[in-house]
């Protein structure tokens, strides 16, 4: 029922640092790091392996409530995403399960019954199956290893 495994110790998120004017520019998000918390019992620890990048993704800085409240000043900004369970005390979610949802600009993402993500069943590649169900090109979502450099040359 439930895994555990050697835990990272940090994550790596862009959080909000001002809401944008007009452009968006290297003042909007900040680079930060934070503690990975113990997992609870019914939480799951997923490892973002692609992140969409989008127009929403403007809309929700805006200090304007549309079909969700805006991500707040020094919060993660909100992302579809898509990862594997990399360490679970979740019955629901067990380790390598690969699972998409609401989570953010981040390496990890705590899920549970409060925070759920859906599990993908699949046939092919988590390559090739995700930009069709976020409905983007490949040039729209961004993959681990690229988001791994790009934060490497900061």
């Amino acid at each position: 029922m439930t895994e555990t495994t050697v835990l990272p110790q940090r994550n790596r998120r862009f959080t909000l640092r001002e809401r944008p004017v007009e452009r968006i520019d290297a003042s909007t998000f900040e680079l930060t790091e934070s503690p990975i918390p113990e997992l609870a019992d019914g939480e799951a620890l997923v490892r973002a392996d692609w992140i969409s990048l989008d127009p929403t993704n403007r809309t929700w800085l805006y200090d304007e409530a549309t079909y969700l409240p805006p991500v707040g000043i020094g919060e993660v900004m909100r992302a579809l995403v898509l990862g594997e369970v990399v360490a679970s005390r979740s019955a629901a979610h067990p380790v390598g399960q690969i699972v998409q949802g609401l989570a953010g600009w981040q390496d990890y993402t705590v899920i549970s019954e409060a925070t759920p993500m859906s599990p993908v069943h699949r046939t092919r590649g988590v390559a090739e199956y995700l930009p069709r169900r976020l409905g983007h090109d490949g040039p729209y979502c961004v993959d681990r290893d690229t988001r791994d450099r790009q934060t490497a040359s900061r």
